[in-house]
C-alpha cells in the first residue's frame, strides 16, 4: 500500500486519476487494440471488395467495444466497493471521498472512451486520404457509416457508464449489482414499450403515438435509438448529470459496514424493487392483456427480491403489505386507464381556434402490421385494400404534402373527428377506409390520431372535404396565381390504366410544361364541384408534370415527392388542354393506351355483388382487391364491342352514393375501375355474352 498511499498524499483527484489509469493500463491497451482493429482491418482487406462480411463485422465491433467497456470498466475501477477489506483500506486513505470518487470516475471514463475516440479518429483520417488503394470508395463507405453512428455511440457509452456506477454504488455486493442492474435495464426498456402499448389500445392512438421515443428520451439509452440533434437528447443529458450527482451523494454517505448487504441504503432497495415489480406487471400485461397473471408474477418478483435482500424469510408482514400496495396500485391504474379512455384523453379534441393546419392521410399498411379480419359475411378483408380506398379519397400520396389551413376545412375535419369518436363503439365490419388526422397547433404542438373502419357517415364527410376549393389547390399547385414551371420542367405521358402501386411513365413530350399547366388550370377551375371524386365526363388518360426529369419507367411515390411531380387525369370535357395536345400532335398518343389495351377484362355487376362491402363498389382503384364469395363465378368480357364500351365508360377515380358495377383489368398488373351510371339491362347483356370462369383469376 506504500505506492497507493504516496499517490494520495496530495489529496488531489488528479493523483487518484493517474493511479487508477496506471493500475488498469492493461485493460486500457486492450481496448485501444480492439478499436484499432476496425480501421486497420478494413485497410488490409480493402483491396479485396469481395469480403463485405469483414466490413460488416468491423462496423459491429466499433459499436460493441465502447458499449462493453462502458459496462466493464466501472466494475473493475469500483470493485473495491463490494469488499469490506478493500473499502476499509480505501476510506482510510488521507483523501476525501469526493476526491476519490471523481478521480476514479474520470479515470474509468478515460479508459472506456479513449479507445473509441482513437479508433474513430483513425477511421476518419484514413477515409480522408485521396489514395487509399483501389477500393477507396468501399473504405469511405465504411468510414461514413461509422461517422454517422459514432456521435450516438459515444454519448450512449457515457450514459451507460454513469448508470453502471450508480448501480454499483447503490448495491452492497457485486452479484446483486449485476442482478439489479440487468433487471432495471430490462424494466426501463420494457416500460418504454409497454406503456405505449397500453396507450395505443385507446381509440385513435394505434400505430403512431410516438410515446416510446418520448419515454426512452428520459433513459440512459436514448442516443442508441435517436438522432443526437433531436431536442429530446437534452433530457437524456440531464438524466445523466442527475445520476452522477446522486451517485456522488450516495458514495459520500455510504457506510462501509453496509458492504455485503443487498443495498447500501435500505430506501434504495424499496425504490428499485418496487420500480422493477411495477414495470414487470405493465410489461406482462401489455404482452397478453392478462391482468391476473401479470399481478401474480409481479407479486412473486417483489417477494423474491425481498427474500434475497433480507437474507431469508424475515420481516414477511411488511413485505406482504408492500406487495399488496404494488398490486393495488398497478391493477387500479390499468383498470381505471382503460375504463376512462386514458383518463379522458382518448376523447380530447383541440380547439379549432388553436389549429394552424390539419393534414388528412391514409394510414400505411405497415402501421398495423399484418392485420387481417373476417366480417360476418365471411369475405376476406385485406388492410392493403383499405389503404387503397383511402388513397383515392385523399388524392394519391401524402395529400400533396401540405395541410388544410382554411377555416372551413379545419372546422370540417374537426367535426369529422368528433363524429368518429362518437361512433367508436359501433360495429366496424366492412368499413375499409382509414384516416390519419394530424393537427398542427399554433403553439407548435402536433396532435396525431389514426382511425380505421370508419362509418358511412364519416366516409361521406371525407368526400365532402375533397369537394372544397382548397383541396384542388393542394392537389394541383399550378392552380395558384403566379405559379409557373421553368424550362427544366417536363411533361410525361403516363399509362392511363396503370395500377395505383406503380405509375408507368411512357415517354417525355416535347412541349413546355408551363403551357400545358396553364391550359389545365382553365379546365380544372371550370370543372363542376365534386368532379375530382365523381367525374361526369369520359376519362381519356393521364399526364405527369414534373419540375425535374425522370429516368425510371416506374415512377413511385418517393420519386414523385422528390421531383414535385403532379399526376393529372384528363377528361373529354377538358377542351383547353385537349386542343393544345391535338395541335401539337400528342392527343392521339394520349388516347392510345385505352384504344390499344388487349389485356383481360372482368366485369362484376353491383346487383350480383350487393352487400359484399360498404365501399368496395363505391370507390374506384382497389388494385384488384375484391371481396369474393365462395364458389363465385367471374365474367370475362371477350366481345370487342363490349370491351370498347367498358373502356369508354370506366372511371379510375370515382365515389358513388350507391353500389356500382366493377371492371377489373388484368394485364402485366391488375386494377379495378367503377362503371357508374350504366343501365343495368346493358350490364346484363354484356354478362350474357361473357366467358364464365370459376375460381379466383387474378
Amino acid at each position: 500500500m506504500t505506492t497507493k498511499t504516496s499517490l494520495h498524499k496530495c489529496g488531489s483527484w488528479v493523483a487518484t486519476y493517474a493511479d487508477t489509469v496506471k493500475r488498469n493500463r492493461s485493460v486500457f491497451i486492450f481496448g485501444i487494440v480492439l478499436m484499432m482493429a476496425a480501421p486497420l482491418g478494413a485497410v488490409l482487406d480493402i483491396t479485396n471488395e469481395r469480403n463485405g462480411g469483414l466490413l460488416s463485422f468491423l462496423t459491429v465491433l466499433t459499436v460493441i467495444v465502447p458499449m462493453a467497456l462502458s459496462v466493464l470498466i466501472p466494475i473493475i475501477v469500483f470493485r473495491y466497493l463490494h469488499s469490506k477489506k478493500a473499502i476499509d483500506t480505501y476510506h482510510s486513505l488521507p483523501v476525501k471521498r469526493t476526491t476519490l470518487f471523481l478521480g476514479k470516475f474520470f479515470a474509468g471514463l478515460t479508459i472506456a472512451l479513449v479507445p473509441a475516440l482513437l479508433g474513430y479518429g483513425l477511421t476518419f483520417a484514413i477515409g480522408m486520404l485521396k489514395n487509399a488503394g483501389p477500393s477507396l470508395n468501399a473504405y469511405q463507405g465504411f468510414s461514413y457509416e461509422i461517422c454517422t453512428f459514432s456521435p450516438r455511440i459515444l454519448p450512449s457509452a457515457i450514459t451507460v457508464y454513469v448508470f453502471v456506477i450508480f448501480v454499483l454504488v447503490a448495491c452492497g455486493t457485486l452479484w446483486e449489482a449485476l442482478m439489479y442492474g440487468m433487471a432495471m435495464t430490462f424494466s426501463i426498456a420494457g416500460v418504454c414499450y409497454s406503456i405505449p402499448s397500453l396507450v395505443e389500445q385507446l381509440y385513435g392512438f394505434g400505430g403512431g403515438s410516438g410515446l416510446s421515443e418520448w419515454l426512452i428520451s428520459f433513459t440512459p439509452f436514448y442516443f442508441l435509438f435517436s438522432d443526437i440533434r433531436d431536442y429530446r437528447s437534452v433530457f437524456s443529458i440531464v438524466i445523466t448529470v442527475v445520476l452522477i450527482m446522486i451517485s456522488l451523494f450516495l458514495y459520500q454517505n455510504r457506510k462501509s459496514e453496509n458492504t455485503g448487504l443487498s443495498f447500501s441504503f435500505r430506501f434504495m432497495f424499496h425504490i428499485v424493487s418496487i420500480f422493477i415489480s411495477v414495470c414487470l406487471i405493465f410489461i406482462l400485461y401489455s404482452l397478453n392483456n392478462e391482468l391476473i397473471s401479470a399481478l401474480i408474477l409481479g407479486f412473486l418478483a417483489y417477494f423474491i427480491m425481498s427474500v434475497i435482500a433480507n437474507r431469508g424469510f424475515k420481516k414477511l408482514l411488511p413485505v406482504l403489505f408492500r406487495t399488496a400496495g404494488i398490486i393495488a396500485f398497478s391493477a387500479g391504474f390499468i383498470i381505471a386507464f382503460e375504463a376512462t379512455g386514458g383518463f379522458g384523453y382518448e376523447m380530447r379534441l383541440p380547439d379549432p381556434g388553436n389549429i394552424e393546419s390539419v393534414y388528412l392521410r391514409p394510414i400505411d399498411v405497415g402501421d398495423y402490421g399484418s392485420y387481417t379480419d373476417y366480417s360476418q359475411n365471411n369475405y376476406y378483408y385485406p388492410l392493403s385494400y383499405a389503404k387503397t380506398v383511402s388513397r383515392r379519397i385523399f388524392s394519391k400520396g401524402e395529400n400533396t404534402l401540405k395541410g388544410y389551413t382554411s377555416t372551413e376545412n379545419i372546422k370540417m375535419v374537426h367535426q369529422l373527428h368528433k363524429n368518429i369518436l362518437q361512433e367508436k363503439d359501433k360495429d366496424v365490419f366492412d368499413r375499409p377506409v382509414t384516416v390519419n388526422i394530424e393537427y398542427r397547433l399554433k403553439n407548435g404542438n402536433i396532435i396525431q390520431r389514426n382511425y380505421w373502419n370508419i362509418s358511412k357517415k364519416d366516409f361521406a364527410q371525407l368526400i365532402a372535404i375533397n369537394r372544397t376549393e382548397e383541396y384542388l389547390m393542394l392537389k394541383y399547385p399550378f392552380l395558384k396565381d403566379g405559379y409557373h414551371y421553368d424550362t427544366k420542367a417536363k411533361v410525361y405521358h403516363v399509362n392511363a390504366l396503370a395500377a395505383e402501386s406503380a405509375t408507368d411513365v411512357f415517354e417525355a413530350w416535347t412541349i413546355a410544361a408551363d403551357e400545358v399547366a396553364q391550359a389545365l388550370k382553365k379546365d380544372i377551375l371550370s370543372r363542376p364541384a365534386g368532379f375530382e371524386i365523381a367525374p361526369t365526363s369520359e376519362y381519356i388518360g393521364q399526364i405527369l408534370l414534373s419540375e425535374k426529369g425522370i429516368s425510371d419507367s416506374q415512377f413511385n411515390e418517393k420519386q414523385k415527392n422528390l421531383t414535385n411531380a403532379v399526376l393529372v387525369k384528363i377528361y373529354e370535357r377538358d377542351r383547353n388542354v385537349l386542343t393544345l395536345l391535338e395541335n401539337r400532335g400528342f392527343l392521339s398518343i394520349l388516347r392510345r393506351t385505352k384504344a390499344e389495351y388487349n389485356g383481360d377484362i372482368y366485369l362484376y355487376s353491383a346487383q350480383d355483388n350487393a352487400g359484399a362491402s360498404d365501399y368496395n363498389y363505391r370507390v374506384s382503384g382497389a388494385d384488384g382487391y375484391l371481396y369474393e364469395k365462395d364458389d363465385q363465378v367471374h365474367y370475362k368480357i371477350t366481345d370487342a364491342d363490349d370491351r370498347a364500351f367498358l373502356l369508354k365508360h370506366l372511371q379510375p377515380v370515382y365515389y358513388s352514393e350507391v353500389d356500382c358495377d366493377v371492371v377489373v383489368m388484368v394485364d402485366s398488373s391488375y386494377h379495378s375501375f367503377l362503371i357508374p351510371n350504366i343501365d343495368q339491362s346493358k350490364i346484363e347483356e354484356m354478362l350474357s355474352r361473357a366467358e364464365i370462369v370459376s375460381g379466383y383469376q387474378y
